[in-house]
């Protein structure tokens, strides 16, 4: 009885440790910027912005777009694109994203907006409010 009762209790610790997807989903979730590509400005009649298509290059197939990150100095934002790789097994191609990135203000000015690339330059556009 004792080793049918200890057998049983291997088999539920072992069941539950191995087939717990949640502890698997979050080991298999990351965040990386990668280098920006390519800005397009989008055409559009908004006087308060602009938005661009930004493309940029992950590592592998489980990349997408996570988000921009922005570091703003004054009239001057450098943006940065955080990519979520997710997926614990994953294609070996070098896929090209893209967003749109949008870009508004209310305060009237030039903003120079710096996209940063993967060598660590700048992509660099104009924009004035009226």
């Amino acid at each position: 009885m004792k080793k049918l009762l200890l057998l049983f209790f291997v088999t539920v610790t072992l069941l539950t440790s191995c087939c717990d997807s949640k502890t698997n989903d979050e080991q298999c979730v990351s965040f990386v910027p990668e280098g920006i590509d390519a800005v397009t400005l989008i055409p559009t009649t908004d006087m308060t912005g602009a938005a661009f298509n930004v493309a940029f290059y992950v590592n592998n197939g489980c990349g997408n777009f996570g988000s921009f990150e922005e570091i703003v100095n004054g009239n001057s934002i450098t943006i940065k694109v955080i990519a979520k790789y997710e997926g614990c097994v994953c294609t070996d191609d070098i896929p090209l994203r893209e967003s749109v990135y949008t870009f508004t203000s209310n305060t009237s000015g030039t903003y120079l907006l710096k996209f940063i690339k993967a060598d660590g330059t700048f992509i660099t556009e104009t924009v004035v409010i009226a």
